[in-house]
């Protein structure tokens, strides 16, 4: 049976301070914006980090963290983009 999610409603991001419409134009994974957005990978705590738009319509970057302690090592802006940070907890794959 395949599934059919052509009644899919996307979940409100607008509460996280981003936009759930998709970027208007693709980055590449050399642009600044891939660039900054593998380099919060790294840290730690980080579990997912994503090219976003903020509330305005600009790049951001969007970046879940295991505890509200990572959430506190996480500058606000990184490379001239905002940065959002979520508590997600920890990502098991499955």
């Amino acid at each position: 049976m395949q599934d059919d999610f052509s009644n899919f409603d996307p979940p409100d991001a607008s509460r996280l301070g981003v936009s759930a419409a998709a970027p208007a134009a693709a980055q590449s994974e050399d642009s600044p914006l891939s660039r900054e957005v593998n380099a919060m990978m790294e840290r730690p705590g980080v579990v997912m980090a994503g090219e976003s738009r903020d509330t305005t319509g600009r790049p951001a970057i969007l970046v879940g963290v295991k505890t509200a302690k990572d959430m506190a090592k996480i500058p606000s802006t990184v490379g001239g983009f905002p940065v959002v940070i979520q508590v997600i907890g920890e990502v098991v794959a499955q």
